[in-house]
């Protein structure tokens, strides 16, 4: 009897064992839960939801969107980012199949799709990529770089725009053409034009609109019109923080928008060369992506501050004539690439240095004697002796990979009289790379008036995404991963991505 005894005890204390083993299995090493609500949508970037960091002050994960403007191209502001930090990212860069003919293309993103287009004008079709057929494929229906808003397409055309479908502006039988839009803060920003170009009618305009307005045509009369500098001006990039909207042009001029009145932050030089490329949400500024010195400027709403040697000059290639053309979030830090030697370069914010991670082309040799790439053989045959200096036009995050394309200078058609480009060499003008690593989720959401649940969840090897409960995406992370540093605390609504612009209902996590 006492052996029964001792044998039920025993079993007992096993049974409570293995049932605290299961239990602590069971217990995720995190798990955030956020209800969130964005109000109105007037073309607001969202911003971050939530940051974790250790005792030490890394930062170990975080969540939100990227608000980001690339050289002619908005991102998709509605994509969610779920990423968990790695001082050692095991980063892996692959070549994908080519999208056109054209030396050069650039990336955008609309909900779940990829595209790659080409700004040549010998083809500007849209290449769509199928992931699971592994190839690009022509969308014939689409003719310009779309947008949502509250959840319906918004579509600029040369002559028409159109929301939803409907006619909301239309140019046809005048002599306005449609240029360069980007929609925030309750206004379309357009910049208009006419045939011949001519400097009193190079006009950026912004234009009160909303979705929930009862007449949804867009008035030209009530814009605030902003007459920009020459003929030849254009805007590379917008961005927005704090209310107030930013768009830099071609030649130089940077252009605030707030409190409905145009103001000049930087006049154009028509005699000095400088382009700011790139803008894009990081923690409480902008960050500004800049020609000739391919450094970063910062926009904190009131002053710009030059970061020297962000990021740095390769070592080996001149100084001279760098761009920094792309900027984009990934795995929690910042990605830049630069013209003239196509650099990828990453900024680690836990060790506060830069970090080279790859050149997108091989050839040719670095050197320092010349500035661009092929800058001798190309001024023996052609006028412009930069063509074949090479871009990272695009940087854009999806599912868990960067990706990444490449350009010659304008992307246009090869002729033979480069013949010392061998047909290796130049299929690498023009092509698409995803870089990978472990740590990164991403999910295309949509607009919603109401409020919205997310859950973001590591648990054992595995990271997962949740969206009003329904698993949305996951990732089996490798073995040693997830650090062992425990998350200490969580900063709520700010964060690399910009500080959110909605508001936070409910927030909890299971470490605080």
């Amino acid at each position: 009897m006492q052996c029964l005894n001792r044998l039920f005890l025993l079993f007992c204390f096993g049974a409570l064992f293995v049932t605290s083993v299961v239990a602590e299995e069971a217990s995720p090493w995190l798990r955030v839960e956020v209800e969130v609500e964005f109000g109105e949508d007037f073309g607001q970037n969202l911003g971050t939801l939530f940051e974790v960091y250790d005792q030490e002050g890394n930062l170990l994960a975080g969540a939100g969107y990227v608000g980001a403007y690339n050289s002619y191209v908005r991102n998709d502001r509605e994509r969610l980012h779920f990423f968990l930090k790695s001082n050692q990212p095991g980063q892996t860069v692959e070549p994908m199949p080519r999208a056109n003919e054209m030396t050069g293309v650039y990336l955008s993103d609309l909900r779940g799709n990829l595209y790659a287009r080409g700004r040549a004008a010998e083809d500007e079709h849209f290449y769509q990529w199928k992931p699971t057929e592994n190839r690009w494929q022509v969308d014939e229906a689409k003719t310009e770089y779309d947008f949502h808003v509250a959840d319906k397409v918004f579509h600029v055309g040369l002559k028409e725009i159109t929301y939803d479908g409907e006619t909301i502006l239309d140019g046809t039988g005048q002599n306005i053409y449609f240029g360069e839009k980007y929609y925030a803060e309750g206004h379309l920003f357009l910049k208009t034009y006419g045939e011949p170009r001519t400097i009193e009618s190079n006009t950026l305009l912004a234009i009160p609109w909303s979705p929930s307005q009862p007449d949804l045509k867009l008035d030209l009369q009530q814009a605030i019109r902003f007459p920009l500098r020459s003929d030849k001006e254009f805007v590379y990039s917008f961005g927005q923080l704090n209310g107030d909207v930013i768009a830099a042009t071609n030649t130089g001029g940077v252009y605030r928008f707030r409190n409905g009145a145009w103001d000049v932050l930087l006049e154009p030089d028509m005699k000095t060369s400088f382009q700011i490329y790139a803008i894009m949400n990081y923690y409480d500024r902008l960050l500004m992506g800049q020609y000739p010195t391919g450094e970063l400027y910062e926009y904190d709403g009131e002053e710009f501050v030059l970061h020297e040697n962000w990021p740095p000059v390769l070592s080996g290639v001149s100084p001279s004539a760098r761009e920094a053309q792309s900027l984009m979030i990934y795995g929690g830090d910042l990605y830049v690439g630069v013209w003239p030697w196509a650099e990828v370069w990453r900024y680690d914010q836990n060790q506060k240095d830069w970090f080279f991670v790859k050149r997108m082309f091989n050839h040719p040799e670095l050197t320092d004697t010349i500035v661009h790439p092929y800058e001798t053989e190309t001024q023996e045959v052609a006028d412009m002796y930069n063509l074949w200096g090479q871009r990272v036009t695009s940087l854009i995050t999806m599912d868990d990979r960067l990706y990444i394309s490449t350009s010659s200078k304008s992307g246009f058609a090869y002729q033979s009289i480069f013949g010392f480009l061998s047909g290796e060499q130049l299929l690498d003008y023009g092509r698409v790379y995803q870089l990978r690593q472990p740590g990164q989720l991403t999910f295309p959401t949509n607009w919603s008036p109401g409020p919205q649940k997310f859950t973001f969840e590591v648990k054992g090897q595995t990271m997962r995404l949740f969206k009003e409960g329904e698993q949305v995406a996951s990732q089996e992370l490798p073995e040693g991963f997830v650090t062992e540093q425990a998350p200490h605390h969580i900063e709520w609504g700010k964060g690399v991505f910009g500080k959110l612009t909605g508001k936070l209902i409910q927030q909890h996590s299971n470490f605080e």
